[in-house]
């Protein structure tokens, strides 16, 4: 649809041209046309390599990358605008409840319990989080 709404007016401006006769200082359309086809690609293009390098830009800078202090290590969905996030911050990891106005501190593990949760996690991947916590309370 999108081909043809960009297409159709550049073969109606050519057929026009076809059939006018050459007048001086007269540009032509077919040439009009296709420059602002140009145009136009060449901005989506300038916006899609923009949003490209901030993404790129961006995810450097944001919290879980390795050598941060305080790192996202799992969340689980609750339900709508509602979870429950680990969060390593030294050598603690926290439990928080977030909903969409609040987070609240729900418990803090520290030392081997932190270590592993970190170990499980890290090793199988956030598989079932409640099975997790059982084993490192026992």
């Amino acid at each position: 649809e999108m081909m043809a709404a960009v297409v159709l007016p550049l073969m109606l401006a050519y057929a026009q041209q076809a059939e006018r006769p050459e007048l001086p200082g007269m540009p032509s359309l077919l040439g009009a046309g296709v420059r602002i086809f140009l145009a136009l690609v060449l901005v989506v293009a300038i916006l899609v390599g923009g949003a490209y390098l901030m993404r790129k830009l961006l995810s450097r800078t944001t919290i879980g990358s390795a050598e941060s202090p305080v790192r996202l290590i799992y969340q689980q969905s609750l339900g709508p605008r509602r979870s429950i996030c680990l969060v390593k911050v030294l050598d603690k990891v926290l439990v928080l409840g977030v909903t969409g106005t609040s987070i609240s501190p729900l418990m803090t593990l520290e030392g081997e319990e932190a270590a592993e949760i970190d170990r499980r996690l890290s090793q199988t991947g956030p598989v079932d989080i409640l099975s997790i916590f059982k084993r490192v309370r026992r």
